[in-house]
């Protein structure tokens, strides 16, 4: 918060990791733990064993706040027409633009080739925590309650499914168009086999799927 009151973006993508740390990787973390931890029943304490669950939280948050700035990049930039600017200058200015060039593209509502670059640059970076994570995360799933297990992958498969669209239709988020991320009940059910979550919770009787989770 005091970073965003003295700034209004970010000189690389150092000073920006720098800043996900209180944005995205501590409340990550947490969260991580909290999934992963079990209940010592000697002492009450609830304890990960040797799972790296701080690793595994940055990686995880990293990535997904990733794909939260290329998602928002229209809507934050139009904060009273001097929003922050989450994408640093380093990065705009190796693709041979700038804020007031992405503005452009953002009224246009049309990118280019520099911004599909970028796009596909940020991504990258994105996939690599995301995989990290990911390994990380899945080699817990088999010590870990069903249910965290399947919460922990459904979020990490919504934030990968996210990104990639992104990937996929880079001008879309110039647009401000809304991005689906809820996941289709074949996806929940992919996941649910994954983690050992029962099916029973997703699907109704017969098999069919729980409008409950439709909703």
């Amino acid at each position: 918060m005091r970073f965003e009151v003295r700034h209004s973006g970010f000189s690389d993508f150092a000073e920006f990791l720098a800043y996900a740390e209180g944005a995205t990787v501590a409340p990550a973390v947490i969260y991580v733990f909290l999934l992963t931890s079990l209940k010592d029943e000697r002492t009450g304490h609830y304890r990960v064993g040797g799972f790296d669950f701080e690793t595994c939280g940055r990686e995880l948050g990293r990535f997904a706040y990733l794909a939260h700035i290329l998602r928002d990049v229209a809507r934050d930039m139009r904060v009273d027409g001097t929003g922050l600017v989450y994408l640093s200058r380093e990065d705009l200015r190796r693709h041979d633009l700038n804020d007031e060039a992405l503005r452009g593209l953002i009224e246009k509502g049309a990118g280019d080739d520099r911004w599909r670059t970028l796009v596909e640059d940020i991504c990258g970076r994105a996939h690599a925590m995301e995989a990290h994570g990911t390994r990380m995360a899945e080699a817990q799933y088999g010590r870990m309650p069903p249910d965290c297990a399947f919460i922990l992958s459904l979020i990490i498969r919504i934030y990968s499914d996210l990104l990639r669209r992104i990937e996929a239709a880079p001008d879309q988020v110039l647009r401000g168009d809304p991005i689906p991320n809820t996941p289709e009940k074949a996806v929940l059910v992919s996941v649910a086999r994954r983690t050992g979550y029962p099916h029973s919770r997703i699907l109704g009787k017969g098999g069919v799927p729980s409008e409950a989770l439709g909703r």
